[in-house]
């Protein structure tokens, strides 16, 4: 058997290294062409992630015992970086939530968080996302993460992290831990009578991109000029929501 540090056999030990050696010699050689395969055929789509086997088990010097860090995995899942070579930023303002709620639907979503993908909102010459905004220094651990990743986001994912509960703690009172919507409440907290909107104070930019060689019509409300990024609580303050 293998040996323990006091000299005698330990099976605990013992079973460690034969499923390490099982990953190894038999498992993992079976993992690389099927992830290999996956990767060939969502990079056809233009989609690019990093695929992997999630372990049975957890390694051995890796603990994920905090709420931050199990988040930051979680928010891996979503978001974009904007670097749109086909396209050119022309409007920037904060989310008008009347607005957004008379929206006309494109296409229908997968209602799946893919990096790069397409939004039902978009149409053939024009994509839009979003991008969390605000308070650059925040103290909540959601709100760093969001404004240190500084990535642009469909609404679709927005709308699945709310449901996916990437922020557990800061939903409606009395039941904190349950899923609510970054995408009207963002950072969330203490939800209740008294505060309907939350005690979040960052908001959702809206980005309207245009895609480049499109002939300009100056009469479509579309083609405003290019803004500077927003500043401060502008739209709907989250605590009047």
């Amino acid at each position: 058997g293998i040996m323990s540090d006091g000299g005698f056999g330990n099976n605990a030990n013992e079973l460690d290294e034969a499923e390490a050696q099982l990953m190894k010699r038999v498992i993992q050689p079976k993992q690389t062409p099927i992830i290999e395969a996956f990767e060939e055929v969502i990079n056809f789509y233009g989609i690019m992630l990093d695929l992997y086997f999630a372990p049975l088990t957890e390694p051995k010097n890796v603990q994920l015992h905090s709420h931050d860090e199990k988040k930051k995995i979680d928010l891996d899942l979503y978001g974009e970086d904007e670097n749109l070579e086909d396209y050119e930023l022309i409007e920037c303002k904060p989310v008008d939530y009347e607005e957004e709620d008379k929206l006309t639907l494109a296409s229908v979503s997968s209602g799946t968080a893919i990096p790069n993908a397409k939004s039902k909102w978009d149409d053939d010459n024009y994509i839009y996302r979003y991008r969390y905004a605000g308070n650059a220094s925040p103290e909540r651990p959601f709100c760093k993460e969001m404004m240190r990743r500084n990535k642009i986001y469909r609404r679709e994912d927005i709308e699945l992290m709310g449901k996916n509960n990437v922020n557990p703690g800061f939903g409606m009172h009395p039941t904190p831990n349950e899923p609510y919507s970054i995408w009207k409440y963002k950072g969330g907290g203490l939800l209740s009578a008294n505060f309907t909107g939350g005690t979040c104070k960052h908001y959702w930019e809206k980005l309207t991109y245009r895609k480049k060689g499109v002939k300009v019509d100056v009469n479509n409300p579309k083609n405003e000029p290019k803004e500077s990024r927003a500043s401060g609580i502008a739209g709907i303050a989250p605590h009047d929501i």
